[in-house]
């Protein structure tokens, strides 16, 4: 049986680590059927976390504080010493009885989530050398990656993927090149994010409960704290405005659906709330998604007829489900994404977001979502070809120890070692 570690954020809160975690296991339960996972999370998630790792079938553990795991680890491995604290020394075995780690973060190394101190940097990444300290191979599985500006950035980020990773998974050609021109030799296979794969039922009692009510179409609006971040009061504000005007002259219901409901001091459930605040129309509703898993999130954009995201994985959520989609993004992996389908028409960076231009790009997604949503369904076959193939190419690394540039040749349209 092969035993992965799977390292990411909390799993609770938040649709898009859940939606990766999800759809890795499927890529994994494909070529490994029987494969057990132990998700490793942060100490102050990890009471949150426990309902939902018994949902997916996971064992969950703690993983915390790096120095003390570090210091354990090494003792352990080069001396076989079993010095520290029971906690950090059970955390330590767990993972060292694991064949390979699996980093499952869907974004790494941007430089706008946060400072870019020397210690933030260090901090940020020493799950990495961690498993090398334990002698566990580290694959960074899909994710988008810088840019990088930065000296400590730079530092860190060429540090940690060259020194630390075996086996890197791009979302994007644009991430690729990020890694490549800081000098990161570590082979990277370019492949669409894991959570395309996502499992989900359109029929689900909370979606169909979240939906109830609400007069078709219906339109959803992915909610961001990161465009508030970016857009300030105005976001929330001209989002009721686009809100009233297409109900009103579409004649459509709109739901606001929050990504994330945990981050402070402001979330996307808060963001949502100040849209609900500005808004005239009744034709408006909050998802309120207390106790909903990722795929039941997935299902209610699934039952939309049209989406306006402005998260990563609700962006994803539409376009796997051939929901016609467009897209308010901040980073290159909106456009990136997009690109796979054809469809960089469709986004509006925040940088040019303006009201005018905002109403004119969903009036004509309107007016041709029958088509766009042909085009998304023609194109998802190979979507879901590329995502399951990254499990090919883990198992080459796990068969053949390291592998080589070639080794992870192609793309959308190629195909893993084993295929």
């Amino acid at each position: 049986m092969t035993k992965f570690a799977l390292l990411g954020d909390r799993i609770s809160g938040n649709l898009g680590v859940p939606s990766i975690l999800e759809g890795l296991k499927e890529v994994l339960g494909r070529k490994f059927p029987g494969n057990k996972c132990v998700v490793f999370v942060p100490w102050s998630s990890y009471r949150d976390d426990l309902d939902r790792a018994e949902s997916l079938g996971v064992e969950l553990s703690p993983l915390g504080n790096y120095w003390y795991l570090l210091v354990i680890g090494a003792l352990r491995r080069l001396f076989g010493f079993p010095a520290g604290p029971k906690k950090y020394l059970r955390i330590v075995d767990k993972l060292r009885s694991c064949d390979l780690a699996i980093d499952f973060n869907g974004i790494i190394f941007e430089e706008s989530l946060g400072r870019q101190s020397f210690r933030k940097c260090l901090y940020r990444g020493l799950r990495f050398p961690l498993c090398r300290v334990l002698g566990v191979k580290v694959v960074k599985y899909t994710a988008d990656i810088g840019p990088f500006r930065s000296r400590w950035n730079k530092f860190f980020g060429r540090f940690y993927m060259s020194g630390c990773m075996d086996l890197i998974f791009a979302r994007s050609e644009v991430s690729k090149r990020n890694a490549r021109e800081l000098g990161v030799k570590t082979p990277i296979r370019v492949l669409p994010d894991t959570a395309f794969v996502m499992r989900y039922d359109v029929d689900s009692p909370p979606a169909l409960r979240a939906v109830s009510g609400l007069r078709r179409p219906v339109i959803g609006v992915s909610v961001s704290f990161q465009i508030h971040k970016r857009l300030g009061d105005r976001y929330p504000r001209e989002m009721a405005s686009f809100v009233d005007e297409i109900c009103g002259t579409l004649g459509v219901s709109v739901i606001l659906i929050p990504n994330d409901t945990f981050s402070r001091p402001v979330n996307d459930e808060q963001v949502g709330r100040m849209i609900m605040e500005s808004t005239t129309s009744r034709r408006c509703v909050l998802m309120k998604n207390d106790g909903f898993s990722a795929g039941d999130v997935k299902s209610v954009i699934a039952n939309c007829d049209a989406l306006l995201a402005s998260r990563y994985h609700s962006v994803i959520a539409g376009l796997s489900t051939a929901v016609p989609t467009l897209v308010l993004g901040w980073h290159h992996k909106y456009m990136e994404v997009l690109k796979m389908f054809g469809m960089e028409e469709w986004q509006l960076g925040v940088e040019e977001f303006a009201p005018e231009l905002l109403r004119k790009k969903f009036g004509k997604l309107w007016m041709e979502r029958e088509r766009l949503r042909g085009n998304i369904q023609s194109r998802l076959p190979d979507i879901f070809r590329a995502v399951y193939s990254g499990g090919d190419i883990i198992a080459a690394l796990l068969r053949d120890g390291r592998l080589r540039e070639s080794d992870c040749a192609g793309g959308l349209s190629g195909r893993g070692p084993e295929d």
